[in-house]
């Protein structure tokens, strides 16, 4: 019995050597997890983690409203790096949000993105068939800290609502965490060089997409 009881001991022990631990983030003695601010452009909030939400409060309020002044198509980026998990992603259907599972376990989520159709002008209709995902993301692949995930909208449950980014960050057990501190200490993206710099003369192309998003 000794004979075949330390084998199997021994193949344990090399199995267990072979996947190391992994560790797990936690915010600082703050509160603050680390991340760049996802909405780029124009916005304001408030704390709103924990609201009441729904008829009699039936539902509590689990992340940040990103408010961006009535304003659709402000590009999100990805908060920190990580891997794309669930994605509503059917155009003209269940548009347009999505989860990102970070390198350390922890999570963030991000909701109400723009399924609306752009117009010429450069305002929106409200129509329902437009796709406010970044082109070529799929659950599963890698995004880097302020990579372009997608832009502001008022899909889901925010029609009629003025368009905002509901931000979710949320721990290795996918508990909801309060994310507010941590957004008023974002990293913004740096700075990007002036694409037509002063006393220089330069073009201005336009592409407009099959979901009808103009660039």
């Amino acid at each position: 019995m000794t004979r075949r009881v330390l084998p199997l001991l021994l193949m344990v022990t090399v199995v267990v050597g072979l996947f190391p631990a992994v560790s797990v983030a936690e915010p600082d003695e703050n509160g603050i997890y680390p991340m760049v601010f996802p909405v780029q452009g124009p916005n304001y909030y408030t704390d709103t983690f924990g609201a009441c939400r729904g008829s009699g409060c039936s539902r509590i309020h689990e992340g940040q409203d990103i408010m961006t002044y009535g304003v659709k198509g402000v590009p999100v980026v990805a908060a920190v790096a990580g891997t794309i998990g669930w994605m509503h992603n059917q155009q003209g259907g269940q548009c347009c949000a999505l989860e990102v599972n970070h390198d350390d376990g922890w999570s963030t989520v991000y909701i109400h993105l723009n399924n609306d159709t752009q117009n010429p002008d450069g305002s929106y209709s409200d129509d329902g068939q437009g796709y406010g995902i970044a082109p070529g993301l799929a659950p599963g692949m890698r995004v880097e800290a302020g990579q372009l995930i997608g832009w502001v909208g008022d899909s889901g449950n925010a029609q009629g609502v003025t368009p905002h980014l509901h931000f979710e960050l949320r721990d290795p057990s996918d508990v909801p965490y309060n994310a507010y501190e941590s957004l008023l200490a974002a990293q913004p993206l740096p700075d990007q060089p002036d694409p037509c710099p002063e006393e220089t003369e330069c073009d201005t192309a336009a592409f407009q997409d099959n979901g009808g998003r103009f660039t």
